[in-house]
């Protein structure tokens, strides 16, 4: 029951690449939809200089982000050099910055470039995720067109 019990406090875990929310099941458990508003997604810095890839200046870099989650076991290692990957919890409707700026020990500027493995889609008329506006099933105009005959 304890493993139970932290494993259900995570809430959200990635299988195959994909967020699904986990939440425990009762025989009168009513499904009720909740309410997301952050979601933790991988980050790629390109071209960052090894000597930043310490747990603690990749956390400051990642905190520009959104909240730091944790280091990829191959960034820590160093087996994967073409860029450190980091774990960061964003919020849904955030603006996503495409680089990093920072000056360094010497007084240099650094550019990192910023890559998301997967961004959160989010619809601006009814602020659900997983769709835009376009394919809104609320308000008028929704026609669903199977792309196949029925």
């Amino acid at each position: 029951m304890e493993h139970r019990k932290s494993f259900f406090e995570k809430g959200m875990f990635l299988f195959d690449g994909k967020h699904v929310i986990v939440r425990p099941w009762e025989p009168n458990t009513k499904i009720t939809k909740i309410s997301v508003k952050t979601v933790p997604i991988w980050v790629k810095l390109m071209g960052l200089d090894l000597k930043f890839w310490g747990t603690k200046c990749l956390e400051k870099l990642a905190s520009i982000i959104g909240k730091f989650v944790r280091v990829n076991d191959l960034t820590l290692d160093k087996s994967l050099l073409g860029f450190a990957r980091v774990m960061v919890e964003v919020g849904i409707d955030q603006h996503f910055l495409e680089k990093i700026m920072f000056m360094d020990e010497m007084g240099q500027n650094v550019t990192v470039l910023v890559e998301y493995e997967w961004l959160p889609v989010t619809c601006t008329k009814c602020k659900g995720i997983g769709h835009k506006e376009m394919q809104c099933r609320r308000g008028n105009g929704w026609v669903m067109r199977p792309s196949q005959p029925i």
